[in-house]
């Protein structure tokens, strides 16, 4: 792929329109579907918003697996990263876990992945 200055920052699809979609780091539609219409385009170098639109209370995660839950409890809107061998599972961990935060708790979960879970995921669309 060649690489182009388009004098602007490195932009991203957001709206309800890429939710079960799947994209590249350009924004790039990737799941075999069409482009999202009707999204609007920002730049990944947003400023946050303001405290006093933010919560502070800490909230625990509950993920729905026992070990994850009791061991290494997850903060609810913060981040947690899976580190691990060859098959050990990591991909059936996050795939379990983003099962259920949408469907025990309705809620939206936003998976970024990297390297072979990414490609798994890559094939998993094209299954």
């Amino acid at each position: 792929m060649q690489v182009e200055d388009s004098g602007k920052p490195l932009e991203v699809p957001v709206g309800k329109e890429i939710m079960s979609r799947m994209f590249d780091v350009f924004g790039s539609a990737i799941d075999r579907k069409p482009p999202p219409q009707n999204v609007q385009w920002r730049t990944i170098h947003r400023k946050p918003p303001p405290l006093s639109e933010r919560s502070t209370k800490s909230e625990i995660f509950e993920t729905g697996i026992k070990a994850i839950d009791v061991l290494v409890p997850l903060e609810r809107g913060g981040k947690a990263g899976c580190f691990g061998g060859a098959g050990v599972g990591k991909t059936v961990l996050l795939t379990e876990m983003i099962h259920n935060m949408i469907g025990h708790q309705q809620g939206m979960s936003i998976f970024c992945g990297s390297a072979s879970v990414a490609g798994k995921a890559k094939n998993s669309i094209a299954e």
